[in-house]
């Protein structure tokens, strides 16, 4: 059934990854407001969460964004009327997972919406607050200059179909990071009223604000983290509410029916003691961090990153393998339920605080000997061992030496240690200067850095320097040749 007047296919992660795309008007690639909503064989719900998003009452181009894995196709039986809206754009992907999928929405909306601005959500059995709450969260975030990253709202509470009084606001204690463990210490105890109002979160197009792979609350896990460690670059709301969720909804009851409801919650709890500068109290594993690839724990005295990426395949890690002795973790790599594994011993280190020049020079001078280019570099994924650089971040980031690569990391490696460039504002910029040597001929310093760092390393090794030719070329003989003299 063709419902859409348009449809392209899309690749992103370079290429690595494909999906379908279709709407209605072009115009919805202009919006500036992205609802993503995650559609998986849903119900007559579908359509009270559809209707509240695409009869706004706005000034703001905005778009709902419907990412689809559905094996059948049954909800739209519940969505006619709706899906011949300008303002929806359909994504058909397969199935990924929530955490996976949220994070692809979020690079489509990168990748494809030219003049987004900001990304909400909102779950396919729940609603939009009121018919003008758009327009009032996109305003009240004002223009894109006041370094607001994230923002987060509350929400109102429907079981049954019948409005709660219990809201769950986004109150100003929630910047407190004293408050934030007591709500999270709430929910890992089982208390409904503890639970954060992460799903009226907004983030800027283009913040690295990534949901873990986790197997319940990973939105939960993902506002914690902003709370804690992001507080300066967000805003709350608590006059707002952005949805009317849902408690009696299809993925609440699945995930409060499931063992891993509580587990995540107790891990979130603990990780977030961990983050705050809390010891470990027990020998459970705490959450370190994650990124787009993966999550890294650690339990006892080893770490584990545990892969969700979309790109990094087994032919990478097989070269990964058999990588020499480097400024990085030496991992052990395994395929536990599907994914990719990587184990290494914890090793004691101190934070990428201060970087002196020579230790760069030793970072850049041991990548140009083994061939080998980091190309996520920010200051987070750095650590100080032995009085040098330290790579933390394995996985399809690392790759074979090739020169646009290593100017690439160049460049990042002065931004951050020599310029002292933030790890966000790296991320942002690196959307322009990425592969462009124009653009980074402009950072103050890099030419004279990344030159000095070349002329120094041809000198003794060589590295750049194109292979020798013979300056006698070998003699050709032709047997069917005859000379002839004339006098």
């Amino acid at each position: 059934m063709t419902i859409f007047s348009f449809s392209e296919n899309v690749s992103i992660f370079d290429g690595k990854f494909d999906c379908s795309l279709s709407w209605n008007d072009g115009m919805v690639l202009e919006a500036k407001v992205i609802v993503v909503m995650l559609v998986h064989e849903n119900g007559p719900g579908i359509s009270k969460a559809l209707d509240s998003v695409i009869h706004q009452n706005t000034t703001v181009p905005f778009a709902l964004l419907l990412v689809d894995d559905s094996k059948s196709q049954s909800w739209r039986n519940h969505a006619i009327e709706a899906m011949v809206s300008p303002c929806i754009i359909h994504a058909k992907i397969p199935s990924l997972g929530v955490a996976r999928t949220r994070n692809l929405a979020n690079r489509i909306v990168r990748e494809f919406f030219e003049h987004a601005e900001w990304i909400c959500r909102l779950d396919a059995d729940d609603e939009l607050a009121t018919q003008n709450v758009l327009e009032s969260i996109y305003c009240r975030l004002g223009s894109g200059g006041n370094g607001i990253k994230w923002a987060l709202a509350g929400n109102s509470l429907e079981k049954d179909s019948r409005l709660l009084k219990r809201e769950n606001r986004a109150i100003e204690q929630l910047m407190q990071r004293t408050y934030v463990l007591e709500r999270l210490q709430g929910m890992a105890e089982g208390k409904s009223e503890a639970e954060l109002p992460s799903c009226n979160l907004w983030i800027r197009t283009g913040f690295k604000a990534v949901y873990p792979e986790v197997e319940s609350a990973e939105d939960h896990w993902l506002v914690a983290h902003l709370l804690i460690k992001h507080s300066g670059v967000g805003r709350l709301f608590p006059d707002i509410l952005h949805a009317k969720y849902t408690l009696s909804g299809n993925t609440t009851q699945r995930n409060c029916a499931s063992g891993m409801y509580m587990e995540s919650r107790q891990a979130l709890y603990r990780s977030a003691l961990f983050w705050t500068g809390g010891g470990l109290t027990s020998n459970a594993a705490v959450c370190l961090g994650w990124g787009f690839e993966g999550v890294v724990w650690k339990k006892n005295e080893q770490i584990t990153k545990r892969f969700h990426s979309l790109i990094l395949d087994n032919s990478h890690v097989k070269w990964l393998q058999n990588l020499p002795s480097l400024p990085m973790p030496q991992a052990k790599w395994s395929i536990i339920n599907g994914r990719w594994e990587a184990e290494y011993p914890f090793e004691p280190t101190n934070p990428a605080v201060t970087v002196s020049l020579p230790m760069l020079s030793r970072f850049i001078e041991k990548c140009l000997a083994q061939q080998v280019v980091y190309l996520n570099i920010t200051r987070s994924n750095f650590r100080i061992k032995d009085n040098d650089l330290y790579h933390i971040d394995i996985g399809s980031w690392v790759v074979p030496f090739e020169v646009r690569y290593f100017r690439d990391m160049c460049a990042q490696l002065h931004l951050v240690f020599v310029q002292g460039t933030s790890d966000d504002d790296l991320t942002t910029m690196m959307r322009g200067f990425r592969n462009d040597v124009g653009a980074m001929k402009q950072f103050d310093g890099f030419e004279q850095f990344y030159h000095r760092e070349i002329h120094k390393f041809v000198h003794y090794q060589g590295a750049f320097l194109k292979p020798k030719r013979d300056i006698q070329p070998s003699k050709r003989r032709h047997e069917n040749v005859t000379l002839m003299v004339k006098f």
